[in-house]
């Protein structure tokens, strides 16, 4: 069953030469939005200029039908983010294979994407969209969240990191692009040490397999005077 219940927030909405407040709500989507959120969503991919690394139609078709949860948040009428997770074992069988975690796939659930109007972007709307979406897929007994990250997306990695995610792996996946392994367990109290840290350049794919390879997770995204590094950590029991 879909929760429709709709929440209401006011946000921060831009235009040329004006920021200006507006009420929004935020309302949990079914079938019968499949059009709407489609159509939003492949808006916004051809507006960053790289469809390839959003959802296809028919994977949003799967969730809003029942293999997963979406959300959105609407000024008045029309849709300015969507957030969606899949529980489609197509999309829940390369997770569990990436955790290993075998045997675990009823309780993952993979955070497929979140697609912002621009219009909208400042409000932290990544953030808000994912521990709103936490409580729901929690509550559908699934507490292995699951998501991949491109290098290259330093916006989404700080934000997905930010939501208490950390770097499990680093490979090449959908194709032959180089995606970050994150993950977080909700029923698994988990600590990372930080005053050991250690700082790997977020785009030296070699020392990043080292790190990994040596127990470390990566749980910062941080800007230096050399670039952009990972702080990665040892996890504590």
């Amino acid at each position: 069953m879909h929760h429709t219940r709709s929440e209401r927030i006011v946000l921060r909405r831009r235009r040329a030469g004006l920021v200006e407040t507006v009420p929004c709500t935020v309302r949990y989507l079914g079938p019968e939005d499949h059009a709407e959120a489609a159509n939003f969503h492949g808006r916004i991919a051809e507006e960053i200029g790289d469809e390839a690394l959003f959802s296809a139609d028919n994977a949003i078709s799967e969730t809003l039908g029942g293999h997963g949860r979406a959300l959105a948040f609407f000024d008045g009428d029309h849709m300015v983010c969507f957030r969606s997770v899949s529980y489609a074992p197509s999309e829940v069988e390369p997770a569990v294979h990436d955790l290993e975690i075998t045997g675990m796939d009823d309780h993952v659930a993979v955070m497929d994407f979140c697609v912002i109007d621009s219009a909208f972007r400042g409000n932290n709307l990544q953030q808000i969209s994912y521990y709103l979406m936490e409580s729901i897929v929690y509550a559908d007994n699934k507490n292995i969240l699951y998501t991949t990250v491109s290098p290259k997306n330093i916006y989404s990695l700080a934000n997905v990191l930010d939501c208490g995610f950390c770097i499990e792996d680093l490979k090449r996946k959908y194709g032959g692009t180089l995606r970050f392994i994150l993950a977080k367990r909700l029923d698994v109290p988990m600590a990372v040490a930080t005053r050991s840290h250690r700082e790997v350049r977020l785009h030296d794919v070699r020392a990043t397999h080292d790190i990994l390879a040596e127990g470390y997770l990566g749980y910062k995204l941080r800007h230096r005077s050399r670039g952009m590094v990972i702080l990665y950590g040892k996890p504590i029991a």
